[in-house]
């Protein structure tokens, strides 16, 4: 998986396709931490006022349903693959941002350049970047608030593992059903525009994406992140760092520590910025 192998940490021998499951009824419980495969349909524990269309495309027969977007009297939906081996909640692709601006469904907050997607191949060349704050998105009867995240460079968009954090996933094969059964009706995410993304490259934590403008003079993509707050990020096992919470989710106004491609070290206090952002 070359140097950027983020997924070493996951103990990922392989992937198994969704062509192997076809003949299958798969359930996803966070709650229990358990995947249920079965034929029966009436042995897993499944509340049917929750089922969805779900439409099998490709000769993996990629699972795709409909999630809406109800911010005002104009409904607009979006078809998207359900892909639980991507982390996030929802990815846009390049193909509908368009049509959701035109809508007045997602709003842009920033242009940047730079990379932060990872895959088996490493981490993806630096490109054009947009980032979105989405006010409510709906799947099934679940309701998201105030999500931001940027475009995703794949073909489709898509829903990803950390909806699972919100309620049980069930893909039905056979009948080409989709469940999604949520323990609250709707969240507040409450996301705000980030100073910048960071990733990985060769099992260093660095600056993906810059994306407030008063930064960009400061840091670049590829500058490394060497410490947050004090705590020393090189000394950290680099699978610990991966696996942990987001130390940027756990401080709302860190002083970072970063070196650049020419290795000059320097501090940025971005409580400084908070007032304006």
């Amino acid at each position: 998986m070359g140097n950027n192998n983020v997924f070493k940490c996951f103990g990922i021998d392989g992937w198994i396709g969704s062509d192997l499951l076809l003949d299958y009824i798969v359930q996803i419980d966070p709650k229990e931490k358990i995947v249920r495969l079965t034929k029966d349909i009436h042995s897993i524990p499944l509340d049917k006022s929750k089922e969805e269309e779900m439409i099998l495309i490709g000769n993996q027969g990629s699972p795709y349903i409909w999630i809406h977007f109800d911010e005002n009297d104009k409904p607009f939906k979006d078809f998207v693959m359900v892909d639980t081996g991507m982390y996030g909640i929802y990815d846009l692709s390049l193909d509908t941002y368009e049509r959701l601006l035109k809508n007045n469904k997602i709003y842009l907050l920033a242009k940047s350049e730079g990379a932060s997607t990872i895959s088996a191949f490493g981490l993806g060349e630096s490109s054009e970047q947009l980032l979105f704050h989405y006010p409510r998105i709906r799947v099934n009867d679940f309701t998201f608030k105030n999500y931001v995240n940027k475009v995703t460079l794949a073909n489709n968009s898509r829903i990803g593992s950390k909806l699972l954090t919100y309620g049980t996933m069930t893909f039905d094969f056979i009948n080409e059903k989709f469940y999604f059964e949520n323990q609250e009706k709707e969240i507040d995410l409450n996301q705000k525009k980030p100073f910048f993304q960071p990733t990985y490259h060769n099992e260093k934590l660095i600056v993906g994406i810059v994306w407030d403008e008063r930064l960009r003079d400061k840091i670049q993509f590829g500058d490394q992140i060497l410490a947050v707050n004090g705590k020393d990020l090189t000394k950290i096992d680099f699978c610990d760092l991966v696996l942990g919470p987001s130390i940027f989710e756990t401080t709302n106004s860190p002083v970072v520590k970063f070196k650049s491609s020419k290795d000059s070290i320097f501090s940025i206090n971005l409580e400084q910025f908070n007032d304006e952002h």
